[in-house]
């Protein structure tokens, strides 16, 4: 037929086997979506291993570990302990030896001490220091702002020869680092030179905990 080009058939020929080729060399030089997506993972993977590698070593580091087969004592368990020194010094009682004792505020106040191996009755403290802590009331004082007594008792040996009943009150005390706590003493006037006079059976407490006494 005239006036219909002939070319036209090796012009479409030759075009489909030059987009073969592009579609062949696109898929050739392009990596694979099921590939891209193993490579993805496998980074994930490595990521996430060594995470845990770091919290396990922090947490060893910062957790002390006990063996499955160590007895444990629940009263004293594993933990740090500061390192403490006593010195002998601090073990030593003297006749006459400081305390503190605890006022009607609940504050502590510095006092005199007499440790008396032969008071084998009751700890007295003062009535002028008693009165001065708040533990007693003076004279003219309304008793109800003050401690009530919890009874008398007979006491001998303050005063030469003589015997009295004294009132009974409860207080808080310490000598060095022993605290005698609610502890009942008898209230006493005395113009001796101490605010308390400590009975031989606080003593042997004192003497029980380590303590010394050196005449």
């Amino acid at each position: 037929m005239s006036g219909v080009p002939t070319h036209l058939p090796v012009v479409g020929v030759v075009a489909g086997v030059a987009l073969l080729y592009f579609f062949r060399n696109l898929l050739l030089s392009s990596p694979s979506t099921e590939s891209n997506n193993e490579n993805d993972e496998e980074r994930r993977k490595k990521m996430l291993e060594a995470a845990q590698a770091r919290y396990q070593a922090n947490h060893k580091k910062n957790t002390y570990e006990v063996p499955l087969n160590e007895n444990i004592n629940l009263n004293d368990p594993p933990r740090y302990k500061p390192e403490t020194t006593i010195k002998e010094e601090d073990m030593l009682l003297y006749t006459h030896q400081e305390t503190w004792i605890i006022d009607n505020d609940l504050k502590w106040h510095i006092g005199k001490a007499l440790l008396d191996t032969g008071n084998l009755g009751i700890t007295l403290i003062s009535e002028s220091f008693a009165r001065h802590l708040g533990l007693t009331h003076s004279p003219g004082q309304d008793p109800s702002v003050f401690q009530t007594w919890l009874g008398t008792t007979e006491i001998s040996g303050v005063v030469p020869g003589a015997k009295h009943d004294v009132p009974l009150i409860s207080i808080t005390y310490r000598i060095k680092e022993k605290v005698f706590k609610n502890r009942t003493v008898g209230v006493c006037s005395s113009d001796n030179n101490w605010d308390l006079l400590v009975s031989n059976n606080d003593l042997r407490e004192l003497q029980s905990d380590g303590y010394q006494l050196k005449l």
